[in-house]
């Protein structure tokens, strides 16, 4: 089992968090050496799922989240997924724009789905 690396920064889980759900079955943690994480889950026949994807702020812009979430698709198709899910915030222009330039299509709204009421957009990739 692999865990979180030392330093883990995420505004979604803590260490102890991701430690215990990188010990579940089909979760795997992504990397990139310079910095930013990926922790999602994908099991055969079913959605994989992006949990969390974190590029600290000095590193956005550099093509870190794009790697980990080619990296990603490529590894859920290897696990047999039907596809991936996420969440995103709604006001969050550049994600969305990566995830739409990935192939990912909005599903669903989620109102005032964060602490702070703002909305998170549900976005899927199925794959053929």
């Amino acid at each position: 089992m692999r865990s979180v690396f030392a330093g883990w920064m995420d505004p979604i889980f803590s260490a102890e968090e991701a430690n215990r759900l990188l010990g579940l079955e089909g979760h795997i943690l992504l990397s990139e050496p310079a910095g930013g994480h990926l922790l999602g889950v994908a099991i055969k026949g079913g959605m994989a799922d992006v949990l969390t994807l974190f590029v600290p702020e000095d590193m956005r812009r550099q093509g870190v989240a794009r790697r980990l979430l080619e990296q990603f698709i490529e590894h859920a198709k290897t696990q047999g997924a039907a596809g991936i899910t996420l969440e995103v915030r709604a006001d969050n222009v550049a994600a969305i724009g990566l995830y739409h330039a990935l192939g990912f299509a909005e599903v669903a709204r989620r109102v005032g789905y964060y602490s702070d009421g703002s909305d998170a957009l549900v976005l899927t990739l199925e794959f053929a």
